[in-house]
């Protein structure tokens, strides 16, 4: 394993933090609430699809389901409609359904602020926790996904 001083990581440290504030897409809807739920839709609907394709179906689907509840009142077929454009839509609408039926069942509808706690909804592993925590829960927690551990390793 490569270890670094603490100046190598400093100064990597900002330089992606410059990238960031030059390259950084900052405007996506998901980035703007602290919504834990819509932060949720989010991170299920980006995998493997692309940001400009979740940007249309995003808005749609909160309008539609604001809520875990909300999203249990749909049937799976109206949800795999609705997020069809992403692909792979029977998987996604099944696990957006056990996500939200995890929520309403077992939490009482609340989403914890709470990383052990986040882990365990279906479908919710560090990084998804980590979006969470940051952006509704406005607790500090390293965002790295596969791409950015990599490049560090």
């Amino acid at each position: 394993m490569l270890l670094l001083d603490n100046k190598k990581i400093e100064v990597f440290r900002c330089k992606i933090i410059d990238w960031y504030r030059e390259h950084g897409d900052r405007d996506l809807p998901w980035r703007n609430t602290n919504n834990a739920w819509a932060i949720l839709v989010a991170a299920f609907l980006l995998r493997k699809t692309t940001t400009r394709q979740v940007v249309k179906v995003y808005k749609e689907f909160l309008e539609k389901y604001p809520s875990p509840k909300a999203l249990l009142s749909a049937s799976e077929e109206e949800v795999k409609e609705l997020i069809r454009p992403l692909g792979i839509e029977h998987q996604r609408a099944r696990h957006l359904i056990e996500l939200a039926t995890f929520i309403e069942k077992k939490l009482g509808g609340i989403i914890p602020c709470n990383k052990d706690k986040l882990k365990e909804l279906p479908g919710v592993g560090d990084y998804i926790a980590s979006e969470v925590l940051l952006g509704a829960c406005d607790k500090p927690e390293p965002l790295l996904d596969r791409n950015m551990i990599r490049v560090i390793e």
